[in-house]
């Protein structure tokens, strides 16, 4: 019973740490992408001011961004089939699809922040 629950626990654990990588990992790559307009066309002359460092602040946001959907498809607990596979590269076929899962998620993240934002600023909200 309590080995039961305890894996219940850590499978919800798992799902919800690897959706909260997803909406991180979407999240900064729209501030990665909002840096990098600015540093390049803005310079620092719109409402917001540049960071002190942008260019060290863009690379570890990008980093981290791109970084954030590879643990997500980690920490994603993975299904038990009663009869053991014998293909050795069923698991990192597995692994692969969900990183290309949780990088598709990331950038529909990314699109439904900027179009939420957009629409914010649009009505007067924002």
């Amino acid at each position: 019973m309590a080995n039961s629950l305890q894996a219940k626990f850590a499978r919800f654990f798992g799902y919800t740490a690897a959706v909260i990588s997803v909406l991180m990992s979407g999240w900064l790559l729209v501030y990665f992408w909002g840096l990098r307009e600015e540093w390049m066309y803005g310079r620092g002359l719109s409402s917001q001011p540049l960071p002190s460092r942008p260019l060290v602040r863009m690379a570890v946001v990008l980093i981290f961004g791109l970084a954030l959907p590879f643990i997500g498809a980690w920490l994603m607990p993975q299904r038990r089939r009663a009869v053991m596979q014998t293909r050795i590269g069923s698991h990192s076929l597995n692994y692969a699809f969900r990183v290309i899962l949780f990088f598709l998620g990331a950038l529909l993240v990314a699109v439904f922040v900027v179009a939420v934002s957009m629409w914010l600023l649009d009505s007067g909200l924002g």
